[in-house]
């Protein structure tokens, strides 16, 4: 298994991210594959970690040209689902920075996310994470914001509520819900970022395996410590973020963001 793309993730963890979505599936999977899935999962999540689209859509080709087992497809969509969700992201920053042309090609990948999300969980009913990947891409092309804060447009989705009643702890369900909950609340916001931080660490205790969002959420979490002014959490927390990931260009922007609040 080549984990080259991920040197990022701290040494204690013994295995690939991608591994941790490959436990919904009860059917053995040959050790090629599982290399295979493993590492286009970890380039996806550095690729979005990094801002680079051109290598988000480099491993989207390659793993559309895997031909998998029959008990693999379900796991195949769902990559392609999560690659497209992280795609869909990058647009939508590249569109408020005013690259016109990303906000069309932005939609476009929420869309695409959403028809592999659907293949994904109409092939394992029970792959949570697909139903909140085609929940929370449903309702990008109506309201992007930066890493979610969606506000409203994918709380009241009926596939979100799916995933949550067949996971209800599992971290990265938690995540879309709190992106898709997000509200004029602010300490409700932090409440909810906190418990979503604290579902990735206990996933992590139990099976040692994060998976892909933990970084995500600890950059959610410090934003809005830095929104209440809380300076000193929101530098724990982006620290926390970068230790995981220190390529992390969000993270990066907000340690920078601090560091001028700061003098």
């Amino acid at each position: 298994m080549n984990c080259s793309a991920i040197a990022f993730v701290r040494a204690a963890w013994p295995v690939c991210l991608a591994i941790s979505m490959l436990l919904v599936v009860a059917a053995p999977i040959p050790a090629e594959t599982l290399g295979q899935l493993a590492d286009a999962e970890a380039r996806l999540q550095y690729a979005f970690l990094t801002a680079d689209m051109r290598a988000v859509e480099q491993v989207l080709e390659e793993i559309e040209h895997y031909t998998p087992a029959e008990s693999v497809a379900p796991l195949k969509a769902y990559q392609l689902a999560y690659g497209h969700w992280t795609l869909a992201q990058l647009h939508a920053q590249a569109a408020r920075d005013g690259r016109r042309e990303s906000a069309g090609m932005g939609t476009k990948a929420a869309r695409r996310c959403v028809q592999h999300a659907r293949t994904a969980r109409m092939l394992n009913p029970r792959m949570a994470e697909a139903y909140a990947l085609e929940a929370v891409c449903n309702g990008m092309p109506r309201s992007f914001l930066r890493l979610g804060a969606l506000r409203g447009s994918c709380s009241r989705s009926r596939l979100l509520r799916t995933a949550l009643s067949l996971e209800p702890q599992n971290p990265r369900v938690l995540l879309i819900d709190a992106m898709c909950n997000t509200s004029a609340d602010e300490a409700a916001n932090l409440a909810r970022w906190h418990g979503v931080v604290e579902a990735f660490g206990q996933r992590l205790s139990r099976s040692g395996i994060p998976g892909w969002g933990e970084p995500e959420a600890l950059v959610m979490l410090g934003e809005h410590h830095l929104r209440r002014g809380e300076l000193l959490a929101a530098r724990e927390a982006i620290e926390r973020a970068l230790l995981l990931a220190p390529d992390y260009r969000a993270a990066r922007e907000l340690i920078e963001a601090l560091a001028a609040r700061s003098q």
